[in-house]
């Protein structure tokens, strides 16, 4: 069995315009809706790959934050990139450095700092509840507070698998996106 999924864009697809506003200066021409397939042996696809590792992280939440082993977001980014790979299409992985863009500003990452806290606040107020249902619901608020660690691991992780797959992978400076739109 062959997995058939679409990839909207020659390069990336940004969620939304941009943090800088000039994103979709950049994507402009560049985005059609393409199936991996017909990139073989082409020029390489980049990938923005916190967009996979974040929720990845995310998934692991409920037990990481509590200091439970976890294990499944290697295999869920393995299968991932061994996916990808499947197609035969020329990959570039790009990943965010670890520096703060300067556009972005002090605003959104004081707004993202603020709603983690708010999301650590709840869950550990739902925990200290302790019946079945409250902690069922804390499950579901720790995957919305990124645990660190677990996602720098990860990122190392995915660097030292896409060498041994033979994959070509780059540390942006700043984000990602922005380093896609400047080697479009």
């Amino acid at each position: 069995m062959q997995l058939r999924w679409p990839v909207l864009a020659l390069l990336a697809v940004p969620s939304r315009s941009g943090t800088d506003g000039a994103m979709q200066l950049f994507y402009e021409k560049q985005l059609e809706t393409v199936h991996l397939e017909n990139f073989k042996g082409g020029k390489p696809i980049g990938v923005d790959v916190p967009g996979k590792l974040f929720p990845a992280a995310l998934k692991v939440g409920a037990l990481v934050h509590r200091g439970k082993p976890a294990t499944t977001h290697y295999r869920d980014i393995h299968s991932w990139l061994r996916n990808l790979i499947s197609f035969g299409a020329a990959l570039l992985l790009l990943f965010d450095g670890r520096a703060r863009y300067p556009p972005k500003g002090v605003r959104a990452h004081k707004e993202r700092a603020a709603d983690e806290e708010k999301n650590r606040t709840e869950a550990a107020r739902l925990e200290a509840l302790g019946d079945a249902a409250s902690m069922k619901k804390a499950d579901k608020v720790w995957e919305r507070v990124i645990h660190r660690e677990t996602l720098h691991d990860l990122s190392f992780f995915t660097m030292q698998l896409c060498t041994q797959l033979g994959v070509r992978w780059v540390v942006a400076p700043f984000e990602a996106d922005h380093l896609l739109a400047y080697l479009s």
